[in-house]
């Protein structure tokens, strides 16, 4: 995965898919740590910055 890929993301316990752009792995220079979700990168999803995670990911486009 690198940063301008299109992703989907499927959430089982809603059922529902999401599609986001990915921007970067997560820091613990920036300040980031993991969280109990196993989220382990950040997308831009519905105009959103939301942390995923990248084993649950798919790429569906890679960047141009």
């Amino acid at each position: 995965m690198k940063p301008g890929d299109l992703i989907k993301w499927r959430d089982y316990t809603t059922d529902q898919t999401f599609v986001g752009l990915f921007i970067r792995r997560m820091s613990r220079a920036r300040g980031e740590r993991p969280n109990p979700a196993w989220a382990d990168i950040v997308v831009l999803c519905a105009g959103k910055e939301l942390k995923w995670s990248s084993w649950q990911c798919e790429v569906i486009s890679g960047r141009c």
